[in-house]
C-alpha cells in the first residue's frame, strides 16, 4: 500500500491507497474513489464515497502543491516525502568506519532523474535523485555530507519500497 503525510491548515493527515487504487485512508478512514474524468493537464473529476468533486493540483516546490478543491484553494505540504520518510528509511550501518548510510525508497515509483552519480561529493539535504509515485515527483534527499560510494538505480526504472537507492559515505 502507498502510504505518506500531508499537513493542511496545520493538520496532519495519514493517507494510504489500496494496491487497486480505489480505497484512500485518510486517517484510517476508507474513502471509495473512482476517476471519473480529466479536465486538462490538472483537473480532474472524481466521485468520493459516491459524491463528485472538481480537483485541481499546481506544484509549487519540491514539497508543496496547491489543491483546488470545489471554490477552495488549500497549501498541501507533503511531510513525508523528503523528511520523515527518509528518516525511516535511511539506516546507517553501524560497522562502516566512516558511516556509511543507505538511502533507501520511500515507496515504490519510477526513477525520473539522478542528480548525483557514484564519486559525487553531497551535502545533508540536497536532491540526490526524484523518483515518480502516484503521479508526484519526490525529491530524495541526502541524510548526510559525504561522498556517494554506489548508486543502485537506473533512470526510467521502477524502484521498489525499502529498495537500496545509493550508499553515501
Amino acid at each position: 500500500m502507498n502510504e505518506f503525510i500531508v499537513k493542511i491548515l496545520d493538520k496532519v493527515f495519514s493517507i494510504a491507497q489500496s494496491p487497486d487504487g480505489k480505497i484512500i485512508f485518510v486517517n484510517d478512514k476508507p474513502y471509495h474513489i473512482e476517476l471519473l474524468k480529466k479536465l486538462g493537464n490538472s483537473y480532474k473529476v472524481f466521485n468520493v464515497n459516491g459524491k463528485n468533486f472538481r480537483v485541481g493540483i499546481d506544484e509549487l516546490d519540491d514539497d508543496q502543491f496547491k489543491l483546488h478543491l470545489e471554490n477552495r484553494d488549500l497549501i498541501v505540504q507533503s511531510i513525508n516525502s523528503n523528511a520523515e520518510v527518509l528518516e525511516k528509511y535511511m539506516k546507517t550501518s553501524s560497522g562502516s568506519a566512516g558511516g556509511a548510510s543507505k538511502i533507501k525508497a520511500p515507496m515504490p515509483g519510477l526513477v525520473v532523474k539522478i542528480l548525483k552519480h557514484e564519486n559525487d561529493t553531497v551535502k545533508k539535504g540536497e536532491t540526490v535523485a526524484i523518483i515518480e509515485a502516484m503521479k508526484m515527483e519526490n525529491s530524495i534527499k541526502s541524510p548526510m555530507d559525504g561522498t556517494i560510494q554506489t548508486v543502485k538505480i537506473t533512470e526510467g526504472k521502477p524502484v521498489n519500497k525499502d529498495e537500496i537507492m545509493f550508499e553515501i559515505e
